[in-house]
């Protein structure tokens, strides 16, 4: 990697960091231990701009700047981590299937690879989930199975209802989540092409 591709990721991971720890995250009502944020929108710009190292390496400064001061730590840093590498793998793995297939526009590049990042983010998230609610922490099934009671004015039948409502409503969380992060990110990574602050954008090379 170049000089310029390491300062990037600094810079962008940098900016993700501060965003995570800002007061600017809101709560997913349904379960609302569950927040949208801005974080992410410096990595999947630096994605954009500089290409798929950049982007990785700006997620994994921000992961460890988490570390150092975020909140239920390591878990709640790793199961960012994980959202945010999974979207970026399904993301990157629709552009490049497209350019496979001779498709060099951008818009549609990453409307293939949006879809895919919230597929594998989904995936991905609800492995997670499991092990979190099930294995490790039973006692958050219990806080997330009151909370979509609440939501939606019922009591589930049994634990495996609400696991499968909570999984379901989780993946509506990251579908929802990558459609905040990405297309924020393309639209910012677009005009600075455009105003040719950055003339090597990486997408549209």
């Amino acid at each position: 990697m170049r000089a310029v591709d390491l300062a990037g990721a600094a810079v962008f991971g940098a900016l993700a960091a501060a965003l995570v720890v800002a007061p600017l995250s809101f709560p997913f009502p349904p379960i609302p231990y569950l927040k949208f944020d801005l974080a992410e929108i410096p990595i999947f710009t630096a994605y954009f701009l500089m290409g798929p190292w950049v982007g990785f390496l700006s997620a994994t400064l921000c992961w460890v700047v988490h570390n150092l001061v975020g909140e239920f730590v390591p878990l709640g840093p790793a199961m960012k981590y994980a959202a945010v590498v999974s979207t970026l793998a399904g993301l990157h793995l629709g552009v490049w299937l497209l350019r496979r297939v001779g498709r060099r526009s951008a818009s549609a590049s990453v409307l293939a690879g949006t879809g895919l990042g919230a597929l594998t983010r989904s995936a991905v998230m609800t492995v997670f989930n499991y092990l979190v609610l099930v294995v490790f922490m039973p006692f958050f099934f219990e806080f997330a199975t009151g909370c979509v009671e609440a939501f939606l004015g019922t009591c589930f039948a049994s634990d495996l209802d609400a696991l499968i409502w909570i999984f379901a409503l989780t993946a509506v969380f990251n579908v929802l989540h990558t459609l905040l992060s990405v297309i924020p990110a393309y639209i910012t990574a677009d005009a600075v092409r455009r105003r040719g602050v950055w003339s090597e954008a990486w997408l549209w090379t």
